[in-house]
């Protein structure tokens, strides 16, 4: 992945890096949603 990541353009390398940065930052944003409303359905059981 790194060589193929080497011989593509820098904008090219950006574009995929900030879609990869999207995708952290969902999963983040999911994961801090649905984490206390987990705690919520758990402690209320």
């Amino acid at each position: 992945m790194k060589c193929y990541a080497s011989q593509m353009d820098p904008e090219e390398a950006e574009k995929i890096k900030g879609q990869r940065v999207q995708i952290v930052l969902i999963l983040l944003i999911a994961f801090l949603v649905t984490l206390p409303v987990a705690l919520y359905f758990y402690t209320q059981r």
